[in-house]
């Protein structure tokens, strides 16, 4: 299993190897590449697949969007490297701007969304066509946005932001034929010349007769030349708006100043059901239904700290929510009731969080009247501002642990988990699953996973390893203290990052190549779950 971390100390991706070795996991940071420097790093990043072949998009801080084909190696069939593709420069309005959302949809169109309201959509598909990419101007400021495909010819777009209501915005996908209509409507009505929807002005050199005073430019030419099939900016209006009441919803953070309802995270139900649900900055769950009203048809107040992360899985019968500092917990959606929450998680303050889960029903039957709620364990992969990198394991019985704890030696403002062919759940659960401690070691054996209300690390794998080589990490929580001497002598910088397949056998290679590799560290825990192998080829 691969995962993409970015790093803000030089704008750079750093990949970290897991795998399975007989009883215990080990990792291994593999190669740091797309090195852009810390002004220009990496602020969103995600994985996906068209026409069979897989794509990694990078926003960058500067508003430059690199879209990266994971391909194997041409030398090597067990591994693979990325290769720049495409990439669009501009997508901010300016410096100050940032990349908030970036997306797929359709099997088609790759859009990016700024802080400022410039929402962009790329045709994949058509990419050498003229009309291949749209510009949008929305409303801003912009927290978040959900992209979802209404039709076959429309997207909705839901986004909102600090003192902006919640707005859909719809778009058509076929605008261009339907300004080639109106023009050809012109042309039949009104008997405009319209040559290929072409609109020209031509002014030519005209002679004043003034010889003796002689201009420096005795002429002016000017040619203003505007096609209907060259206008990319369109400015979008909302097809609906939210509303608020004043006395119940607008937080006064002086006397001069105050906030409405900021809400920083969107989920959009499928099926057309109407519903969105937001997290708001004020830890709380707002429900909207668009086909009934503009005002919230339900709230739940679940923290005193911002609802950062919103996800449906096991077939959109549960919704997993988080703040930004400690809870976590389960809505069933069928009553819209907390069944579940697990607190006193260390993973805030949040930088970044990605949820792993089986968006597939569980075998297990449950009366949907029940408040009761069995699902299939969730993964919750959180960088946190202390450089840190944690993977909690979330049990439906109110439980959970703490799988990874890693110390890093910079910020991760986002990552994401390379899966090739499988899914990323069946890939971290095929992982994890019965992995343990090496008992002949140090290491502390495993105990019972801890209950909520009073946690207690004791993780499968709890590593807590500086990258640098001169410190020592310290943590209460981690009995496994190693030291690392490598170096970054080794860092590519190049466009290119070889990754080993996931489908490969681990065991080809235990004892052969590893022994070689790590002759330049020194690990104190020999054999320890937590053995680190960080030389960087």
């Amino acid at each position: 299993m691969n995962v993409l971390l970015s790093t803000q100390s030089n704008g750079s991706i750093r990949a970290i190897r897991f795998r399975k070795i007989k009883d215990r996991i080990d990792f291994k940071y593999k190669n740091e590449f797309c090195i852009e420097g810390k002004g220009n790093y990496i602020q969103q990043m995600m994985s996906f697949k068209f026409q069979d072949r897989s794509y990694l998009v990078l926003a960058r801080k500067t508003g430059l969007i690199q879209l990266y084909e994971n391909t194997l190696a041409e030398n090597n069939n067990r591994q693979r490297s990325f290769k720049l593709y495409k990439e669009w420069k501009h997508s901010n309005m300016n410096s100050q701007d940032s990349i908030v959302g970036i997306g797929f949809v359709n099997h088609q169109y790759l859009y990016s969304c700024s802080s400022e309201g410039k929402l962009i959509f790329r045709d994949l598909v058509n990419d050498d066509a003229d009309e291949s990419y749209r510009v949008y101007l929305i409303h801003k400021p912009i927290s978040c946005i959900e992209i979802k495909m209404a039709s076959d010819n429309k997207i909705l777009a839901v986004c909102s932001g600090k003192n902006n209501e919640l707005k859909i915005y719809e778009i058509e996908t076929n605008i261009y034929e339907k300004v080639d209509d109106f023009a050809k409507t012109l042309d039949h009505f009104f008997q405009i010349p319209l040559a290929g929807n072409d609109i020209s002005l031509n002014y030519e050199p005209v002679d004043l007769g003034r010889p003796m005073l002689q201009l420096r430019r005795r002429s002016t030419s000017l040619n203003l030349r505007s096609s209907l099939n060259e206008r990319q900016i369109h400015t979008l209006m909302p097809m609906w708006t939210s509303s608020l009441t004043r006395e119940e919803y607008v937080y006064h953070t002086s006397p001069m100043d105050s906030i409405s309802n900021w809400i920083v995270s969107i989920c959009v139900m499928p099926n057309d059901s109407g519903m969105i649900i937001c997290g708001t900055q004020f830890g709380s769950v707002i429900v909207y239904n668009i086909d009934e009203d503009t005002a919230p048809t339900r709230i739940m107040n679940l923290s005193q700290f911002p609802i950062t992360t919103l996800k449906l899985f096991n077939n959109n019968k549960f919704l997993l929510w988080t703040d930004s500092i400690s809870k976590a917990g389960v809505i069933k959606l069928f009553k819209f009731k907390t069944t579940n929450l697990y607190d006193n998680l260390k993973i805030g303050p949040m930088s970044s969080c990605k949820v792993i889960v089986n968006n597939e029903s569980t075998t297990r039957k449950l009366n949907q009247e029940n408040d009761l709620s069995y699902f299939d364990p969730i993964y919750l992969m959180c960088s946190v501002v202390d450089k840190r990198l944690v993977i909690y394991k979330l049990y439906d019985d109110n439980t959970y642990e703490m799988i990874f704890n890693l110390q890093t030696d910079t910020l991760i403002p986002t990552m994401n988990l390379l899966a090739h062919n499988d899914s990323e759940y069946s890939l971290i659960d095929s992982l994890i699953n019965g992995a343990e401690f090496n008992t002949t070691s140090h290491a502390t054996a495993p105990k019972k996973r801890s209950e909520c209300l009073v946690p207690k690390s004791n993780p499968k794998l709890n590593v807590h390893v500086s990258i640098k080589s001169t410190k020592r990490a310290d943590d209460n929580d981690s009995k496994n203290v190693i030291r690392d001497n490598g170096t970054h002598s080794n860092i590519r910088s190049d466009y290119d990052c070889d990754c080993d397949n996931d489908s490969d056998n681990d065991n080809d290679n235990e004892n052969d190549n590893e022994n070689n590799n790590d002759t330049n560290h020194n690990n104190y825990n020999e054999g320890n779950v937590g053995q680190v192998k960080s030389l960087i080829k």
